[in-house]
This record gives C-alpha cells, sequence and structure tokens, in this order.
C-alpha cells in the first residue's frame, strides 16, 4: 500500500488497527499522506511545494515542509492561508524586481 496508498483518511484506521489503542492523533501531515497517499503523491507534494525559485520562496517551502513534519498543519486554515498569502507576496515581489531590471523598449508609431 506504500506505493499508490490506502485512500483519504485510512492513517487512523491503519494505526489504530496496528496499535490497538482508543485514539490516535497523527501529528505529522506528510507521515499521514504517505500512509494515505503512497510514496508517488506524497513525494509529488513535496515536490510541488518546494518547486519555488527566489531563495525566500525557497526559505517560506522549507519552513512550512518541516511544520508539516511536526504537526498536523494542513487542516488549519489561518496556517495555509497565511502561508500561501506570503507565498504569493514573495512570487509578485520577484516578479516586479524582473520588470524592474527588464530592457526598456522603445515604441515608435508610425
Amino acid at each position: 500500500f506504500l506505493w499508490y496508498g490506502s485512500g483519504f483518511g485510512s492513517s487512523v484506521e491503519k494505526l489504530l488497527s496496528i496499535y490497538n489503542v482508543d485514539r490516535i492523533l497523527v501529528h505529522n501531515d506528510l507521515l499521514a499522506l504517505l500512509v494515505e497517499l503512497g510514496y508517488i503523491l506524497t513525494f509529488f507534494f513535496v515536490f510541488l511545494v518546494n518547486s519555488v525559485k527566489t531563495f525566500k520562496e525557497r526559505l517560506m517551502a522549507l519552513f512550512i515542509t518541516l511544520v508539516f513534519m511536526t504537526d498536523n498543519v494542513i487542516i488549519y486554515q489561518h496556517v495555509m492561508m497565511t502561508y500561501l498569502l506570503v507565498q504569493a507576496a514573495l512570487r509578485r515581489e520577484a516578479m516586479e524586481a524582473v520588470v524592474k531590471n527588464a530592457p526598456k523598449f522603445t515604441v515608435y508609431r508610425v
């Protein structure tokens, strides 16, 4: 099941069947995604989160990846919206720097 996963929400069921306890709270989003989605989609998710260009964007992506390993923040709307807004602002800043440094062209009308 690790290559293709066992479905959304199944990580808790799998762990309950293995450890036979009353309640399990998974506090590692990447581990939960690995059990639920498998290696392929988990790798694809981590790749998408970390496939940014500028240094600041990479630092932010690394930070959120580390947070994914320590808590279940994918379901926290305030964390994910803050992350996405910061990434959008960083991307806009990078695009404005590219436009600012682009060569100027003069348009002649005939």
